[in-house]
């Protein structure tokens, strides 16, 4: 998450979705019984794809929702990327028994490769903006407001 400290992308879901594709080369790896040199590099591109994403989506989260619809959203977004997990962990199992496990990470993979890319396509991902600080270095005063 440090690097999402210094970067400061105009298009940030583009930029999130993009880095969220190097997720995708340890599953292929994992799939092709690379070496663990290449699964330690590939662990790497997980990881960055994995917290830098985070970041960027909870900034524009905070740019584009009102402040005080933030709680509500962030709950709807919560539980709609976690209420599924449970039954996918429920049924990789038995799929990976018929099919071999390098079959499902490699279907794995390329769901989410097209998962993303597809949703990254939409204009309203692709175009969304970020607001920038003028002085980015510098760390904004904010005010609460009070009602």
């Amino acid at each position: 998450d440090a690097i999402s400290l210094r970067i400061r992308p105009k298009h940030s879901l583009l930029v999130a979705n993009s880095f969220s594709l190097g997720c995708m080369a340890l599953l292929v790896a994992l799939a092709l019984n690379a070496p663990l040199p290449v699964l330690i590099g590939c662990a790497v591109f997980f990881g960055l794809g994995f917290s830098i994403p985070n970041t960027l989506w909870f900034t524009a989260l905070q740019d584009n929702v009102p402040a005080h619809l933030i709680a509500r959203v962030s709950s709807f977004d919560w539980m709609g990327s976690t209420a599924l997990r449970p039954i996918g962990l429920a049924i990789v199992a038995p799929i990976a028994a018929v099919f071999g496990p390098a079959v499902v990470l490699l279907v794995a993979a390329g769901v989410t490769a097209a998962t993303l890319v597809g949703v990254t396509a939409h204009p309203s991902v692709r175009g969304l903006r970020t607001s920038v600080p003028s002085d980015a270095d510098e760390p904004q005063a904010t005010t609460a407001k009070t009602s």
